[in-house]
């Protein structure tokens, strides 16, 4: 009696593990040495250690017994004799678990064999349990919690055999059997063909009765202490995606090494306003679309955010609604530079700021290398006053195309030092290297000229409205200041001191930073912010009355594509198909007096033109 509960408490110990793996899986928490199943292991260009290197939480292998041996295949007619067990799997684990010093991953983790029967069980259950005998070391989860677990599936002995073989090796639940406490110890999890709850193919949706037949299988699982498997199930992003939200422990694939990857960037691919929406300015429309030309023009740039996949993006994590969305004229702007498919920020910033397409990497400059005017050149001459705004550094890309004129955008001394000939206005972006001394000596050449530096947003009201002013400042995360947000009211008042109206470009960089990491929190967080920002450009153009508003991107960055999301929970999935930029052409709004004139497609270069033109 007291071997057997000693044999008992041994066998819970082992399941409180296993709890606390099921737990893990259903607070999302998905990884694959928790959740991946290698199904169909053996077909691998490398059985085994595929699965092995991605780190499964389990692997499959489906068994004949042909003449006293054990052959992995799929079918009979496709066993070879050089395919045994014992090769592919009980020699490379026992060789792993000796490496590990006793633990089936070197991390102190360990996964499960599914042996797979294809022949009646009576005769191949007798040559397993003496091969599995034989590496018992390598298997008894009783002895030591991480060996590999070894789980029988397919041809199964009845529960009632359970206790007839050797107690380190478990059995794969079915749920018409109920399972007596002892059986139950012996069995991890529940499994069963997900063609018996669904046709479903992993595209698409399931239909809801369906997807409650499925939920009904994992939740029941849970209930009663198992993991849930299913085989024959889909095995796709959208599948996985599902089974994740389902809650199942298991997720069944023929493809570890891409479900390893789906998971990992999954964390930085998911996104949740937990139902906290910003509010949405309601446009009057009174000026929308009249042909009475602008006396300001306000140009929103939302840096790598072109697509469709980042503005949906940031409106399902607002309830469905941006800002932007109460624009009605809409359009796209072609971005290839002359030298590329794919354009940088530099040669998109040139073709917005000059009206000219020029080579990637270069700064106001042509193909060639020569000096190309800005707009902000352009209409500080006809005395327009002018802004550049960017929660970037100020020599970033694109705040930089307003005012430089260099052939490298590397050249960050150099692109600085264009500060001391560029007619704006107002700059507010981020400090960089070359004004990292206090009082640098481009600062004192900039105060020479008259032309004030300043560090923070409020010393601006310190600066007489006509002199030229620099702003060094960026965001701070940790006051929850965004610099684009909180200067808006600020930058009005400066340039709408002048009588010939103002031009003002306002860059939200960092939803390109989002893109590059492939971070979708960091886009949607940023997108947002953008989208506040684009409230209140809205709001004064209908004060105003003379504002035209357009709103764009200079590229689209990370091929963002959306897998899942929820409206009233502002949850979003997504993925990313690349950390570079893409060359689709970008979104364009606008907003205000003549904004029908920017409907349909062009080249990001003719923007300027038409902006130039609403200034005779």
């Amino acid at each position: 009696m007291i071997d057997r509960m000693k044999k008992l408490y041994s066998i819970v110990g082992m399941w409180i593990v296993s709890a606390f793996c099921l737990l893990s899986a259903q607070s999302r928490v998905y990884s694959s040495v928790e959740n991946v199943h290698s199904h169909n292991d053996y077909l691998q260009n490398v059985p085994f250690y595929t699965a092995y290197s991605t780190r499964c939480a389990s692997i499959e292998a489906d068994v004949f017994l042909v003449d006293g041996e054990l052959y992995v295949a799929h079918k009979e007619n496709e066993i070879n004799k050089a395919r045994k067990l014992r090769n592919l799997y009980l020699n490379p684990i026992r060789e792993q678990f000796e490496m590990n010093g006793g633990s089936g991953y070197p991390n102190g983790k360990s996964f499960q064999l599914l042996i797979d029967l294809k022949t009646d069980y009576k005769e191949t259950m007798k040559v397993l349990e003496q091969q599995l005998l034989e590496y018992r070391d390598c298997f008894d989860v009783k002895k030591n919690p991480l060996a590999v677990r070894v789980v029988v599936s397919g041809f199964l002995p009845s529960p009632e055999e359970f206790s007839n073989y050797a107690d380190f090796i478990f059995f794969d639940g079915r749920p018409r059997f109920i399972y007596t406490p002892e059986q139950s110890l012996r069995i991890p999890m529940m499994s069963t063909s997900f063609r018996t709850l669904t046709q479903w193919n992993g595209l698409g949706r399931m239909v809801e009765t369906d997807y409650n037949k499925v939920k009904a299988f994992i939740d029941k699982a849970h209930a009663e202490g198992k993991a849930a498997r299913f085989w024959g199930c889909p095995d796709t992003k959208t599948a996985w995606n599902t089974f994740m939200k389902l809650g199942l422990d298991y997720l069944n694939t023929d493809h570890p090494a891409l479900l390893d990857d789906f998971l990992k960037r999954y964390p930085k691919n998911f996104y949740t306003s937990r139902g906290k929406f910003h509010e949405i300015y309601q446009p009057t429309y009174k000026n929308d679309g009249s042909k009475k030309m602008p006396k300001n023009v306000i140009v929103l740039i939302s840096d790598g955010g072109a697509g469709q996949g980042q503005m949906w993006a940031a409106a399902t994590a607002n309830g469905g609604k941006l800002n932007l969305m109460q624009m009605k004229n809409i359009g796209l702007l072609k971005t290839n530079p002359t030298n590329d498919y794919t354009t940088d920020s530099a040669g998109a910033g040139t073709a917005l700021a000059t009206g000219q397409k020029t080579r990637n990497r270069r700064i106001g400059t042509d193909s060639l290398g020569n000096k190309i005017q800005n707009i902000t050149e352009a209409l500080a001459a006809k005395g327009v006053q002018t802004g550049i705004i960017s929660n970037d550094g100020i020599t970033g890309a694109t705040p930089s195309a307003y005012y430089a004129h260099q052939p490298e955008r590397d050249m960050g001394q150099e692109i600085a030092e264009d500060l001391l000939t560029s007619p704006a206005d107002l700059v507010i972006a981020a400090s960089v290297e070359a004004f990292a001394a206090n009082d640098s000596l481009l600062t004192k050449q900039l105060r020479e000229k008259n032309i004030a530096v300043c560090n923070q947003l409020p010393q601006l009201s310190q600066v007489p409205l006509n002199q030229r002013v620099i702003c060094l400042q960026g965001d701070d995360y940790g006051k929850n200041f965004r610099v684009i947000e909180e200067s808006f009211n600020t930058v009005i008042t400066r340039l709408s001191a002048g009588k010939k109206g103002f031009f003002t470009m306002i860059e939200g960089a960092k939803v390109d930073k989002g893109g590059h990491a492939n971070d979708l929190y960091t886009v949607v967080d940023e997108y947002l912010s953008f989208d506040r920002l684009v409230g209140k450009a809205l709001e004064y153009a209908d004060q105003n009355g003379e504002t035209l508003i357009l709103v764009l991107s200079d590229h689209e960055t990370g091929g963002l594509t959306l897998l899942d999301g929820d409206y009233k929970t502002g949850t979003v999935t997504g993925n990313f198909f690349t950390n570079d930029h893409t060359g689709i052409p970008t979104l364009l709004y606008a907003y205000g007096p003549c904004s029908q004139y920017f409907c349909g497609f062009a080249e990001n270069s003719s923007l300027f033109d038409k902006i130039l033109g609403f200034y005779k």
